[in-house]
Protein backbone atom coordinates (compact mmCIF):
# COMPACT_ATOMS: atom_id res chain seq x y z
CA UNK A 1 0.00 0.00 0.00
CA UNK A 2 2.88 2.34 0.72
CA UNK A 3 4.34 1.72 -2.72
CA UNK A 4 0.97 2.27 -4.39
CA UNK A 5 0.39 5.46 -2.42
CA UNK A 6 3.70 6.84 -3.68
CA UNK A 7 2.52 6.12 -7.19
CA UNK A 8 5.28 3.74 -8.29
CA UNK A 9 7.35 0.86 -7.04
CA UNK A 10 10.62 -1.01 -7.52
CA UNK A 11 13.28 0.81 -9.55
CA UNK A 12 12.21 4.17 -10.96
CA UNK A 13 15.69 5.58 -11.46
CA UNK A 14 16.81 8.91 -10.00
CA UNK A 15 14.26 9.83 -7.33
CA UNK A 16 15.10 13.53 -7.70
CA UNK A 17 13.47 13.53 -11.13
CA UNK A 18 10.23 12.35 -9.57
CA UNK A 19 9.99 14.55 -6.46
CA UNK A 20 7.15 16.63 -7.88
CA UNK A 21 5.30 13.52 -9.08
CA UNK A 22 5.68 11.78 -5.71
CA UNK A 23 4.43 14.83 -3.83
CA UNK A 24 1.38 14.98 -6.05
CA UNK A 25 0.71 11.28 -5.77
CA UNK A 26 0.89 11.21 -1.97
CA UNK A 27 -1.88 13.78 -1.82
CA UNK A 28 -4.32 11.26 -3.28
CA UNK A 29 -6.03 8.69 -1.09
CA UNK A 30 -5.54 5.10 -2.17
CA UNK A 31 -7.42 2.73 0.09
CA UNK A 32 -6.88 -0.97 0.64
CA UNK A 33 -10.29 -1.68 -0.89
CA UNK A 34 -9.34 0.31 -4.00
CA UNK A 35 -6.16 -1.71 -4.51
CA UNK A 36 -7.93 -5.03 -3.86
CA UNK A 37 -10.68 -4.10 -6.33
CA UNK A 38 -8.11 -3.38 -9.06
CA UNK A 39 -6.38 -6.69 -8.35
CA UNK A 40 -9.66 -8.61 -8.60
CA UNK A 41 -10.47 -7.04 -11.98
CA UNK A 42 -7.06 -7.98 -13.36
CA UNK A 43 -7.21 -11.52 -11.97
CA UNK A 44 -10.69 -12.06 -13.39
CA UNK A 45 -9.58 -10.89 -16.85
CA UNK A 46 -6.48 -13.09 -16.70
CA UNK A 47 -8.38 -16.23 -15.69
CA UNK A 48 -11.10 -15.66 -18.28
CA UNK A 49 -8.63 -15.37 -21.15
CA UNK A 50 -6.37 -18.13 -19.90
CA UNK A 51 -9.24 -20.63 -20.02
CA UNK A 52 -9.81 -19.85 -23.70
CA UNK A 53 -6.30 -20.07 -25.11
CA UNK A 54 -3.84 -20.53 -22.27
CA UNK A 55 -2.54 -16.99 -22.60
CA UNK A 56 -2.74 -13.86 -20.49
CA UNK A 57 -5.14 -10.97 -21.15
CA UNK A 58 -5.26 -10.03 -24.80
CA UNK A 59 -6.94 -7.10 -26.57
CA UNK A 60 -10.70 -7.29 -26.45
CA UNK A 61 -13.57 -5.14 -25.21
CA UNK A 62 -13.75 -6.91 -21.85
CA UNK A 63 -10.02 -6.58 -21.18
CA UNK A 64 -9.03 -4.66 -18.07
CA UNK A 65 -6.73 -2.24 -19.86
CA UNK A 66 -9.41 -1.42 -22.42
CA UNK A 67 -11.87 -0.65 -19.64
CA UNK A 68 -9.35 1.55 -17.87
CA UNK A 69 -8.52 3.54 -20.98
CA UNK A 70 -12.16 3.93 -21.93
CA UNK A 71 -12.82 5.23 -18.45
CA UNK A 72 -9.99 7.75 -18.70
CA UNK A 73 -11.09 8.88 -22.14
CA UNK A 74 -14.67 9.39 -20.98
CA UNK A 75 -13.40 11.39 -18.01
CA UNK A 76 -10.90 13.57 -19.86
CA UNK A 77 -12.49 14.10 -23.26
CA UNK A 78 -16.26 14.14 -22.92
CA UNK A 79 -18.24 15.97 -25.57
CA UNK A 80 -19.63 18.34 -22.97
CA UNK A 81 -16.14 19.27 -21.82
CA UNK A 82 -17.01 18.29 -18.26
CA UNK A 83 -14.10 16.54 -16.56
CA UNK A 84 -15.37 14.07 -14.00
CA UNK A 85 -11.91 12.70 -13.17
CA UNK A 86 -8.81 14.82 -12.65
CA UNK A 87 -5.51 14.09 -14.35
CA UNK A 88 -4.04 13.41 -10.90
CA UNK A 89 -6.67 10.76 -10.24
CA UNK A 90 -5.97 9.18 -13.63
CA UNK A 91 -2.23 9.16 -12.90
CA UNK A 92 -2.81 7.40 -9.59
CA UNK A 93 -5.14 4.86 -11.21
CA UNK A 94 -2.44 4.08 -13.76
CA UNK A 95 0.24 3.78 -11.08
CA UNK A 96 -1.84 1.15 -9.29
CA UNK A 97 -2.38 -0.73 -12.53
CA UNK A 98 1.33 -0.70 -13.42
CA UNK A 99 2.07 -2.13 -9.99
CA UNK A 100 -0.15 -5.12 -10.76
CA UNK A 101 0.36 -5.70 -14.50
CA UNK A 102 2.33 -8.53 -16.04
CA UNK A 103 4.70 -8.16 -19.00
CA UNK A 104 2.33 -8.65 -21.91
CA UNK A 105 -0.31 -6.59 -20.16
CA UNK A 106 2.11 -3.64 -20.08
CA UNK A 107 2.86 -3.98 -23.80
CA UNK A 108 -0.84 -3.91 -24.64
CA UNK A 109 -1.45 -1.11 -22.15
CA UNK A 110 1.20 1.04 -23.86
CA UNK A 111 -0.31 0.33 -27.27
CA UNK A 112 -3.80 1.33 -26.13
CA UNK A 113 -2.41 4.36 -24.29
CA UNK A 114 -0.84 5.60 -27.54
CA UNK A 115 -4.20 5.33 -29.26
CA UNK A 116 -5.88 7.16 -26.40
CA UNK A 117 -3.33 9.98 -26.69
CA UNK A 118 -4.43 10.63 -30.27
CA UNK A 119 -8.07 10.79 -29.18
CA UNK A 120 -7.55 12.90 -26.07
CA UNK A 121 -5.52 15.63 -27.82
CA UNK A 122 -2.38 15.78 -25.77
CA UNK A 123 -2.84 13.65 -22.65
CA UNK A 124 0.18 11.43 -23.33
CA UNK A 125 0.03 8.57 -20.84
CA UNK A 126 3.21 6.84 -22.01
CA UNK A 127 5.24 10.06 -21.95
CA UNK A 128 4.05 10.90 -18.41
CA UNK A 129 4.68 7.41 -17.03
CA UNK A 130 7.66 6.20 -19.06
CA UNK A 131 10.08 6.02 -16.13
CA UNK A 132 7.57 4.03 -14.08
CA UNK A 133 6.85 1.72 -17.03
CA UNK A 134 10.58 1.11 -17.40
CA UNK A 135 10.89 0.33 -13.71
CA UNK A 136 8.09 -2.20 -13.95
CA UNK A 137 9.53 -3.81 -17.09
CA UNK A 138 12.87 -4.30 -15.33
CA UNK A 139 11.18 -6.78 -13.01
CA UNK A 140 10.66 -9.18 -15.94
CA UNK A 141 13.28 -11.25 -17.82
CA UNK A 142 14.79 -9.74 -20.98
CA UNK A 143 14.04 -12.92 -22.89
CA UNK A 144 10.66 -14.45 -23.72
CA UNK A 145 9.00 -11.40 -25.26
CA UNK A 146 7.04 -11.77 -28.50
CA UNK A 147 7.88 -9.59 -31.48
CA UNK A 148 4.32 -8.24 -31.32
CA UNK A 149 4.85 -7.07 -27.72
CA UNK A 150 8.08 -5.31 -28.66
CA UNK A 151 6.36 -3.60 -31.59
CA UNK A 152 3.50 -2.44 -29.35
CA UNK A 153 5.89 -0.92 -26.80
CA UNK A 154 8.07 0.97 -29.27
CA UNK A 155 5.04 2.12 -31.30
CA UNK A 156 3.67 3.78 -28.17
CA UNK A 157 6.69 6.14 -28.08
CA UNK A 158 5.41 8.22 -31.00
CA UNK A 159 4.74 11.21 -28.72
CA UNK A 160 7.96 10.83 -26.74
CA UNK A 161 11.11 12.89 -27.36
CA UNK A 162 14.67 11.85 -26.75
CA UNK A 163 15.15 14.35 -23.93
CA UNK A 164 11.98 13.41 -22.03
CA UNK A 165 12.41 11.93 -18.57
CA UNK A 166 12.90 8.18 -18.77
CA UNK A 167 13.42 7.98 -22.54
CA UNK A 168 17.08 6.92 -22.47
CA UNK A 169 16.41 4.33 -19.79
CA UNK A 170 13.50 2.85 -21.71
CA UNK A 171 15.40 2.78 -25.02
CA UNK A 172 18.36 1.01 -23.39
CA UNK A 173 16.02 -1.57 -21.86
CA UNK A 174 13.98 -2.21 -25.01
CA UNK A 175 17.22 -2.64 -27.01
CA UNK A 176 18.30 -5.33 -24.55
CA UNK A 177 14.88 -6.98 -24.94
CA UNK A 178 15.22 -6.95 -28.75
CA UNK A 179 18.68 -8.53 -28.55
CA UNK A 180 17.61 -11.16 -26.01
CA UNK A 181 14.08 -12.04 -27.15
CA UNK A 182 14.18 -11.77 -30.95
CA UNK A 183 17.17 -13.93 -31.75
CA UNK A 184 15.76 -16.65 -33.99
CA UNK A 185 13.72 -14.50 -36.36
CA UNK A 186 11.03 -17.19 -36.56
CA UNK A 187 7.68 -17.84 -34.92
CA UNK A 188 6.76 -15.33 -32.21
CA UNK A 189 10.28 -13.86 -32.48
CA UNK A 190 9.88 -12.78 -36.11
CA UNK A 191 8.89 -9.16 -36.64
CA UNK A 192 6.25 -8.77 -39.34
CA UNK A 193 6.27 -6.03 -41.96
CA UNK A 194 3.55 -4.26 -40.02
CA UNK A 195 5.57 -4.69 -36.82
CA UNK A 196 8.63 -3.09 -38.40
CA UNK A 197 6.59 -0.15 -39.63
CA UNK A 198 5.03 0.27 -36.16
CA UNK A 199 8.44 0.23 -34.49
CA UNK A 200 9.96 2.81 -36.85
CA UNK A 201 6.84 4.99 -36.70
CA UNK A 202 7.14 4.99 -32.92
CA UNK A 203 10.53 6.71 -33.25
CA UNK A 204 9.15 9.65 -35.27
CA UNK A 205 9.97 12.26 -32.59
CA UNK A 206 13.43 10.87 -31.85
CA UNK A 207 16.71 12.23 -33.15
CA UNK A 208 19.83 10.36 -34.20
CA UNK A 209 22.05 12.38 -31.86
CA UNK A 210 20.88 10.00 -29.13
CA UNK A 211 23.26 7.08 -28.56
CA UNK A 212 20.43 4.89 -27.23
CA UNK A 213 18.45 5.42 -30.44
CA UNK A 214 21.45 4.46 -32.55
CA UNK A 215 21.91 1.29 -30.50
CA UNK A 216 18.25 0.39 -31.03
CA UNK A 217 18.47 1.04 -34.79
CA UNK A 218 21.57 -1.15 -34.96
CA UNK A 219 19.68 -3.97 -33.22
CA UNK A 220 16.73 -3.59 -35.61
CA UNK A 221 18.70 -3.78 -38.89
CA UNK A 222 19.04 -7.61 -39.00
CA UNK A 223 15.35 -7.95 -38.01
CA UNK A 224 14.33 -5.78 -40.97
CA UNK A 225 16.55 -7.78 -43.33
CA UNK A 226 15.13 -11.09 -42.04
CA UNK A 227 11.52 -10.01 -42.63
CA UNK A 228 10.12 -11.92 -45.62
CA UNK A 229 6.68 -10.31 -45.70
CA UNK A 230 5.77 -7.87 -48.43
CA UNK A 231 5.37 -4.30 -47.21
CA UNK A 232 2.05 -2.58 -47.83
CA UNK A 233 1.97 1.05 -48.93
CA UNK A 234 1.06 2.04 -45.38
CA UNK A 235 3.99 0.08 -43.96
CA UNK A 236 6.34 1.83 -46.39
CA UNK A 237 4.93 5.26 -45.49
CA UNK A 238 4.99 4.68 -41.75
CA UNK A 239 8.53 3.27 -41.80
CA UNK A 240 9.95 6.29 -43.61
CA UNK A 241 7.83 8.71 -41.60
CA UNK A 242 9.38 7.36 -38.42
CA UNK A 243 12.87 8.22 -39.66
CA UNK A 244 12.12 11.88 -40.37
CA UNK A 245 14.17 13.11 -37.40
CA UNK A 246 17.21 10.99 -38.22
CA UNK A 247 20.37 12.07 -40.02
CA UNK A 248 21.96 10.02 -42.79
CA UNK A 249 25.31 11.14 -41.40
CA UNK A 250 24.91 8.27 -38.94
CA UNK A 251 25.95 4.80 -40.10
CA UNK A 252 23.10 3.20 -38.14
CA UNK A 253 20.50 5.30 -39.96
CA UNK A 254 22.05 4.49 -43.33
CA UNK A 255 21.99 0.79 -42.42
CA UNK A 256 18.25 0.96 -41.65
CA UNK A 257 17.60 2.77 -44.95
CA UNK A 258 19.63 0.18 -46.85
CA UNK A 259 17.64 -2.61 -45.20
CA UNK A 260 14.39 -0.88 -46.20
CA UNK A 261 15.31 -0.39 -49.88
CA UNK A 262 14.34 -3.93 -51.02
CA UNK A 263 11.18 -3.71 -48.91
CA UNK A 264 10.11 -0.53 -50.69
CA UNK A 265 11.06 -1.96 -54.07
CA UNK A 266 9.08 -5.13 -53.31
CA UNK A 267 5.89 -3.24 -52.44
CA UNK A 268 3.38 -4.04 -55.18
CA UNK A 269 0.58 -1.99 -53.66
CA UNK A 270 -0.05 1.43 -55.14
CA UNK A 271 1.08 4.20 -52.81
CA UNK A 272 -1.92 6.22 -51.71
CA UNK A 273 -1.92 9.91 -50.76
CA UNK A 274 -1.14 9.23 -47.12
CA UNK A 275 1.79 6.93 -47.91
CA UNK A 276 3.29 9.46 -50.33
CA UNK A 277 2.78 12.24 -47.78
CA UNK A 278 4.53 10.23 -45.08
Amino acid sequence: LKEARLGYHVDIGDSNMWNSRLKLSTSATITKNHLEKSAKVINKASKSKSKKNGDGPLPNKTNFQSKLLDMMYDALATDSGTVTLTQLEVDNEISICLYLMKGRDIARFMFLAAKLTKRSKGFDIVRRHLMAITGRLRSFPLSGWRAKDVAFMIYSLQGVRGDDVGTKEFLALITSIVNSSLKSGSGDQAISANGISMILYGLRRMRSDNSEILALLNALVPKIIECKEEFTSQAVGNSLDGLQGMSSDCAEVRAVLAALVPKVQGCTEKLNDQAVGN
